[in-house]
Formats: C-alpha cells, structure tokens, sequence
C-alpha cells in the first residue's frame, strides 16, 4: 500500500519544450551574422576603399621603384583585397638593389610602402672594379667610390652582373672584416687583401700593413684598436703589425 501512495504522491513535472534553447541562440547569433556579412559586403564593395593613392616613403630614390606604374596596377582595386606581403615580395624580386620591402594599408585608400635599399661598403678589385654591399651582392658602378674599402684576392673570371651576388670564400672573409671595422670605429683602412685563405692582410691608410690570419678577427681587433691608441707610436717607422700571436708584434722598416 505504501508503494501506492508514494507512486501517487509523485508530482508530474511538465516537459520542457524541445528546441527552446537553440532558437535563444539563433535569435542571438543570427543578428551578429546579418551585421559581420553586411559589413564584410561594405569593405568589399564600397568605392570607399578602392586604392586611389601610392606612396613611396623612406627611400630617396626609392630604388628605381615608380609608384605611378605600381598605381596603374592596383588603382581600383579593393585595398583588403591585395596581398601586401606578396606585393612587397614581388618588389624585392623585381629590384635586386632592395634589400627589404614593407607595404601597408593606409585606409581607407592608399598603400604605403617603404623600401630599404643596398648600400656599397666594399669595391672589389678586378679588370673592372665594382661595388658591393655587405652581403655580397653586386651594384651599380655609379653608386662606387673611390673612398670605399678596396678588396682584392676575390675570385672572378668575368666582371659580375649589378643584381648579382657573389658567392666566394674570399669576399666572404673580406666583407666578414668590413662589418667588424664598422662595429668597432675602426675607419682609417684603406683596403684589403684576401689572397692568402690563410692570412688576411690589410692596410691603414697611413700605409701600415696589418696580419690579422683567418680567425678570431673580433679580439684581435681589439688588440689592434689597443695598439694603435699608444702614446708615441711611429708610424712612419712601421713596416706591419702581426696579430696573429698571443702578443702584437710590431715589425719596424
């Protein structure tokens, strides 16, 4: 009998209706949807954002890049729509003077770009010199000078293509010494001589001759930069400095 009145004693919930849950959400999520395709639907097709304008900017030749033949190209075109980073690839591809190409959407209709261009550090000695930027790559003659470090012991058959980079051991070791004299405030070598993969040789522009080997530039270096900051020193009376010991040697005319 208690078995009876229990089951009668049981209150009859009512069944929630099915789908409720799912049409608060469609109600939610679906003006959110509406909203973000409308949207979408104006930046894509709104004259508002169609390219009207290119600049170049940080470049003051710009590296032979015409803004107004690029714009002849995207004039029109939706500025969300053009891939920026593909676009700064193809202008380094097409400019081998560049060494990089930034592009960027200024909205709502004009693109940006900015370049940073090769500049010479080296001129190679050869038939016909040529300038050379510290990765090696060839440029122009008209952007030599004549007070740029000169580097021989380089190997070429043939006087090398501007746009081309030169891959030789060499130059490699030369352009390796360039970089540290920079990074060091070492500015009175006149050239250098990489002929002897063993003993890299160059000369100051007072006219000593300074043997530095083919290894551990960066502390020799310093020991050079030591060297030439003594009181007294005669240069006129030095015929090299050899840093290829634990101690300077100085060899006298």
């Amino acid at each position: 009998m208690k078995k009876k009145n229990n089951a009668k004693n049981k209150k009859i919930m009512p069944k929630k209706p099915q789908g409720k849950g799912f049409y608060k959400i469609l109600i939610t999520v679906l003006p959110i949807c509406v909203l973000t395709l409308a949207l979408l639907a104006f930046f894509r097709n709104s004259d508002y954002f169609r390219i009207a304008e290119i600049e170049m900017i940080d470049s003051e030749s710009g590296a032979g890049i015409s803004a107004g033949d690029l714009l002849k190209m995207y004039k029109g075109r939706n500025i969300f729509e053009v891939d920026i980073n593909m676009l700064a690839s193809r202008i380094k591809t097409e400019n081998p003077f560049i060494k990089y190409a930034i592009v960027k959407r200024v909205l709502p209709n004009r693109l940006e770009i900015s370049v940073v261009e090769r500049i010479p550090v080296a001129l190679v000695k050869a038939r016909e010199d040529y300038p050379v930027d510290a990765d090696g790559m060839v440029l122009p003659s008209e952007v030599g000078d004549k007070q740029l470090i000169a580097i021989s012991g380089v190997h070429s058959w043939a006087i090398p293509e501007a746009g081309r980079k030169i891959v030789d051991r060499n130059l490699r070791t030369a352009l390796a010494l360039v970089k540290l004299f920079k990074e060091k405030s070492i500015t009175d070598v006149r050239s250098i001589d990489t002929s002897d993969r063993r003993n890299a040789i160059f000369q100051l522009k007072n006219g000593v001759e300074i043997k530095i080997g083919n290894e551990d530039f960066d502390p020799r270096l310093d020991m050079l930069k030591a060297t030439l900051s003594r009181k007294g020193l005669d240069f006129e009376n030095i015929r090299y400095i050899d840093l290829r010991f634990k101690d300077v040697v100085i060899k006298p005319r």
